[in-house]
């Protein structure tokens, strides 16, 4: 069951925190087989959040083969495609996982914003670049100076 998640999946900050500091998620993979690329989609509201930068992982690295890291800006929409080149098969990514990207924001203001991956632009493919659709999509939540509803105390 191919798996594709966001990591931490809660980014909670109170008054520790100011805006324009920054964080950092990590996009992960789990349980693909001959994995040759995969390409991805993470949305967030714009006007909470902002991408500083975006790094590719190292799950599809190897000695000798060459990988191409194809990043796609657009406010409150980062498109990415990882893929491995010149190798006879693709990479194995049991039930550990591997790192494809990380994402670095900024908050722009106090609020709460949803880092979600699109499940209509998230795929993997295998050495002959057949598309699959990753089985679960797991996104995150970010949450800055709002407080957490209070519940009664059970006595």
């Amino acid at each position: 069951m191919a798996k594709l998640y966001i990591k931490p999946s809660n980014i909670s900050w109170g008054s520790e925190h100011v805006v324009g500091d920054t964080f950092e998620i990590q996009v992960r993979i789990v349980d693909v087989w001959d994995c040759m690329a995969v390409q991805f989609c993470v949305e967030w509201d714009a006007t909470v959040l902002e991408l500083v930068d975006a790094v590719k992982g190292d799950f599809l690295e190897a000695t000798g083969v060459t990988t191409w890291w194809f990043p796609s800006v657009q406010a409150g929409r980062f498109l990415g495609a990882y893929m491995r080149f010149e190798a006879p098969s693709g990479v194995n990514v049991p039930i550990t996982d591997g790192l494809t990207a990380t994402l670095r924001f900024k908050a722009l203001k106090t609020g709460a914003a949803n880092i979600s991956l699109s499940p209509y632009d998230c795929f993997w493919f295998n050495s002959a670049w057949q598309a699959f659709s990753f089985t679960e999509l797991q996104s995150a939540t970010f949450t800055f100076g709002v407080p957490m509803p209070a519940y009664p105390k059970m006595v």
